[in-house]
């Protein structure tokens, strides 16, 4: 609390011994050891516990949002004693609050009971941890797992963007984002496009640098905002309603790590001494511990990494709150934030995967696309106006009365994009295509029955009746750049409908592993390039496709020559022209798996129009 990743408290260090400084016995000065003691010497080794002796029966509370206080001690607590029987609860509430609620209450005497008088009570059936999986302020879900961190975490590895997003995808060019050192921050944020939940320990790593000074404080925030923009804040500290989700801090002074104590996912750091200023132009890196912290963000929040050389806050709150506060910091001139290529910046975080089986895990979007061309002798603007105005209208008042109809998305191909770098079938080319996502094959089936569908289909025919269509499912999704995706306007689009070669088998391994070394060499090549998103769907066309399409109009397509779906997202033709003038990447997209033939496969690239957006992960 006094030296928080070694910079100095000087708000309720120096305020909390009012609280009890109120008898006439000796206490110890607080801010002696802040004063007197800067480093981890036997003062401050002195005060650790013996944990390892601790072997009794333990119950151990603690809240989410004693950040900078209790949370992290505790936990350090739960994972230090010897204990055979020992429980975890942490909650989303303040921290004093919970332990004299009645749900809280009850479970103490039960667990008393057990362990004091001998009595069979329900501690028998309690998870060895439960903690509280956060929304919003008081707004969350019990979980519960046999350990702490829970097993199934999945440590992911998140990078900045020249956008200043997130990417599970490293960039492999150097980038750099500068703020002032004293009021300036910097933001990297990830758009949530499927729901994410994550509680433990995180950890960041920044390459860092100081312009006009020798050494860095930095206070990190993660935050979350909803989908309109507004944040969304937490408990913390007993008296504050408007905390983030997680904090962490660093003198880089002290960057120095303690190699023993120190895990992939929490770094610990020695203390014991400062290392030499930084000198001019200096670059170097350090691990951040971002303190334990739980917190789900549905479809369409943001997850914010912030990077500062302030405190949370700064200035909100009185100046005899105790609140943490850090108003002495060696900050000056300006801060520098390195990432890309060799400079592998990162936030890792503790993702906390779906069940196994559970409906989120299993369930993707049906994907339904159809590529086709206008009925002969149509203008541009004819086609047009007829597929981007009346049809999408149609759709639109369709999936208004037909719940699982999630999307609709449009490529228009005419007037033909002229591109430098990428040449479309130039022989009797495709006009468009049209994606619709459904909530599952038999859902898509069912909605052909539905009264208005039945009373519109085959009406409005604007498309000369030959047509390749694919019904598909996403297989392997790479985004480049979640801050650019989501904030593209009137973007390109490359669909890649790979045909079926004599090697093709449904469902194989062999497919399987053609998709996913397909998706690696895009992942390799595009790195770094304008590509936004890639989406790979793999075929799940039924065996007989003409049942299942009979009496509606898509029964003449040819439902069967196509494996699988390729989607590239781009924000503008220049940037897919940059990418595909890039060496080995036009050569690399056109190279296909033995699973698919290149030369009937088909591509088309046009204007993306999203009609119906139900899904924000279409």
């Amino acid at each position: 609390m006094a030296m928080k990743g070694g910079i100095p408290e000087t708000q309720f260090t120096y305020i909390y011994p009012q609280f009890y400084h109120w008898g006439r016995g000796q206490v110890e000065d607080t801010t002696d050891g802040q004063k007197n003691h800067p480093y981890f010497d036997e003062y401050w080794q002195s005060k650790i516990p013996a944990l390892a002796k601790i072997e009794c029966p333990t119950y151990i509370l603690c809240s989410w949002g004693d950040h900078g206080i209790h949370t992290r001690g505790t936990l350090n607590a739960y994972y230090g004693i010897s204990s055979k029987d020992k429980f975890l609860e942490i909650h989303q509430y303040q921290k004093w609050e919970f332990s004299i609620m009645e749900e809280s209450l009850v479970r103490q005497k039960a667990f008393l009971d057990t362990y004091l008088l001998g009595c069979k009570t329900e501690v028998e059936y309690w998870p060895k941890v439960r903690y509280a999986m956060r929304e919003r302020y008081y707004v969350g879900e019990w979980r519960q797992a046999e350990k702490f961190p829970p097993p199934a975490t999945k440590y992911i590895s998140l990078f900045p963007t020249p956008a200043k997003g997130l990417s599970q995808i490293a960039q492999p060019l150097r980038s750099s984002v500068s703020y002032d050192a004293r009021q300036g921050e910097v933001s990297f944020d990830l758009p949530v496009l499927q729901s994410l939940e994550f509680a433990g320990h995180a950890k960041l790593k920044l390459w860092v640098e100081a312009k006009g000074a020798e050494n860095m404080d930095l206070f990190i925030t993660l935050r979350k905002t909803d989908r309109d923009g507004h944040e969304v804040v937490f408990p913390w500290l007993t008296v504050a309603d408007n905390g983030p989700v997680g904090f962490g801090w660093l003198r880089v002074s002290r960057r120095e790590l303690d190699k023993a104590r120190s895990k992939p996912w929490q770094p610990y750091h020695s203390h014991t001494r400062d290392l030499e200023p930084l000198k001019d132009g200096e670059v170097v890196p350090v691990e951040i511990e971002i303190q334990p912290t739980s917190c789900r963000f549905r479809s369409g929040d943001t997850l914010h990494v912030v990077i500062s050389g302030h405190d949370y806050r700064q200035n909100e709150y009185p100046p005899f709150a105790p609140i943490a506060r850090h108003a002495d910091t060696v900050n000056k001139g300006s801060h520098v934030v390195h990432f890309g290529g060799d400079y592998d910046s990162h936030l890792l975080l503790p993702v906390i995967p779906p069940v196994h089986g559970c409906a989120m895990h299993n369930q993707k979007p049906i994907k339904m696309s159809i590529i086709s061309r206008r009925i002969p002798g149509w203008s541009d603007e004819k086609f047009v106006s007829e597929f981007t105005g009346v049809h999408a209208q149609m759709t639109k008042e369709i999936a208004s009365a037909v719940p699982p109809l999630r999307n609709y998305t449009q490529t228009v191909a005419c007037p033909a994009l002229q591109t430098r770098n990428l040449t479309m079938q130039a022989d009797k080319p495709w006009d468009c295509m049209a994606t619709l996502g459904w909530t599952s094959l038999s859902a898509l089936w069912a909605s052909f029955q539905h009264p208005q569908y039945k009373a519109s289909a085959g009406k409005h025919v604007f498309t000369d009746g030959e047509a390749l269509g694919i019904l598909s499912e996403p297989s392997v999704e790479l985004i480049f750049d979640p801050v650019a995706f989501s904030k593209r306007q009137n973007g390109v689009l490359i669909s890649f409908l790979l045909a079926k070669s004599s090697q093709f088998e449904s469902g194989s391994e062999k497919l399987a592993i053609d998709i996913q070394e397909r998706s690696g060499t895009i992942q390799r090549v595009f790195a770094g390039t304008g590509l936004l998103r890639y989406i790979c769907n793999r075929s799940i066309t039924p065996p007989d496709p003409s049942y299942f399409f009979d009496r509606t109009p898509f029964k003449r397509t040819d439902w069967t020559s196509i494996g699988a779906m390729e989607q590239f997202w781009f924000p503008d033709l220049e940037k897919l022209d940059d990418a595909f003038g890039q060496p080995g990447v036009k050569q690399s997209f056109e190279t296909l798996p033995s699973s698919f033939a290149a030369a009937e496969s088909v591509s088309l690239l046009g204007r993306e129009i999203v009609v119906v957006a139900k899904d924000l992960d279409f």
